[in-house]
């Protein structure tokens, strides 16, 4: 799941670039993570971190370096969004427009893909978590070399209203019942940089937790220690199928 990034992107020619990430099923630890579809980035490409662990990606390259990927753990799926460098935002379902499949199947992961949820502790209350999120992606940041991200309003209602979605219609994915893409979703509330990138995860009942399954994916971690970012929002809901479902939206 190498990163192919060229930095030189940032000072020359900017493309919008989405990805698609065929759906998969990861079991390890006693934890089911889900690989879902529809993982997309949108914005300058950064500086690739250094990841040490694996994993599964299918990517499709427009006219710039992008690609996608998606964890979850047996019980917590967890999955990433991400994108390439664009001059100008993108309105509507654009970024689906320019969508390139390299291989394997698109779509939200079918049922038959879906862990069945084991019984969990009950769900932490949603004051204080997003705080202890932008905590420890700040500290992960730190250790990496990059500066800190700071709470965005509009990252922040984007990645809400997602994790809100997901637990009230009974999905898990980057892309809505309806089409709406990360990126929609996040022009949508007002955002307006031109890099952004999403990670969702689920089942996960602490901060602490829910930043280790994303850290382990090396994806996710590129895009939580990706330099270029230096905004962040956190969504937090419970219901559903797993019971807390969790967005991490980034912008720079």
């Amino acid at each position: 799941m190498g990163r192919h990034t060229d930095p030189a992107v940032i000072g020359s020619r900017r493309a919008a670039v989405l990805t698609v990430t065929a759906s998969a099923l990861l079991v390890a630890g006693g934890i089911a993570v889900l690989r879902s579809a529809g993982d997309a980035r949108i914005g300058p490409t950064q500086p690739a971190t250094p990841s040490m662990t694996p994993s599964v990606t299918l990517s499709s390259d427009v006219s710039e370096p992008g690609r996608t990927s998606t964890t979850s753990p047996t019980t917590p799926p967890a999955t990433t969004t991400r994108s390439a460098a664009i001059t100008t935002p993108p309105t509507g379902p654009s970024p689906r427009a320019t969508v390139t499949v390299a291989s394997g199947p698109t779509g939200t992961p079918s049922a038959s893909l879906a862990p069945t949820a084991p019984a969990k502790p009950a769900p932490p209350p949603r004051a204080g978590v997003s705080r202890q999120v932008v905590a420890l992606v700040n500290v992960e940041r730190a250790r990496a070399g990059c500066g800190p991200v700071a709470s965005d309003p509009a990252l922040t209602r984007a990645a809400q209203r997602h994790s809100d979605d997901m637990a009230a219609r009974g999905y898990f994915s980057h892309t809505g019942p309806d089409g709406t893409t990360f990126a929609d979703r996040i022009r949508a509330a007002g955002y307006a940089g031109d890099a952004i990138a999403e990670n969702i995860a689920a089942g996960q009942t602490t901060a602490k937790a829910v930043m280790k399954s994303w850290m382990g994916s090396a994806d996710h971690r590129a895009d939580i220690l990706g330099c270029t970012y230096r905004d962040l929002g956190v969504g937090y809901a419970t219901g559903g199928t797993y019971g807390t479902y969790w967005t991490l939206a980034l912008g720079g």
